[in-house]
């Protein structure tokens, strides 16, 4: 596979295109979850002595919803350091495979003639879009998303590689959306 851009990589297919996504959101956001999951299980468990002696209802709820908590960045914690997106492109279909520590977690594949609206969006942070953003479609009524923490410079090089596989049609609305500020 060849360097596309950034952290994204690329290949032709018989009939179109595959990319592949790494899951990756940034070596300080990633340690930051470390330290937050390690003081979290610290925290919790602390607690957790303390608060079973008197039990009830809220510590019940208070456990079920620092569970939660607790697994959710874990699972982000994963997905950002062995997590993948591959996107295959033809003509006719756009496949999103995700796959974590090489196991394959989830498919979706989607008709490109009912996919319109390809692109990119930024997501912006403190006034400032200088966050990675995410590529997004419309199909049927619905805003897909897939490769969150894209720079532009990665969004636009997965963006114009997709283009030259299939032209997604735009809404006419979106033409006159000024986004200059």
């Amino acid at each position: 596979m060849e360097r596309l851009s950034g952290k994204l990589t690329w290949e032709r297919t018989t009939n179109g295109i595959r990319i592949e996504i790494p899951g990756w959101m940034g070596g300080w956001r990633t340690l930051f979850l470390c330290g937050w999951l390690t003081f979290w299980i610290y925290g919790g468990t602390q607690l957790f002595g303390k608060k079973w002696e008197n039990g009830g209802s809220p510590f019940l709820l208070w456990l079920t919803l620092w569970s939660i908590a607790g697994v959710y960045t874990f699972g982000t914690i994963m997905w950002s350091l062995f997590g993948r997106i591959a996107l295959t492109l033809d003509p006719s279909l756009l496949k999103l495979t995700y796959t974590l520590a090489g196991m394959e977690i989830r498919q979706r594949s989607f008709a490109t003639s009912e996919i319109y609206d390809l692109r990119y969006r930024p997501i912006t942070g403190m006034g400032q879009p200088s966050y990675p953003g995410i590529i997004c479609f419309d199909l049927n009524g619905k805003t897909r998303k897939f490769g969150s923490c894209l720079s532009e410079e990665e969004a636009f090089a997965l963006i114009y590689k997709m283009l030259a596989i299939h032209s997604f049609p735009k809404e006419p609305a979106l033409e006159y959306l000024d986004l200059s500020r």
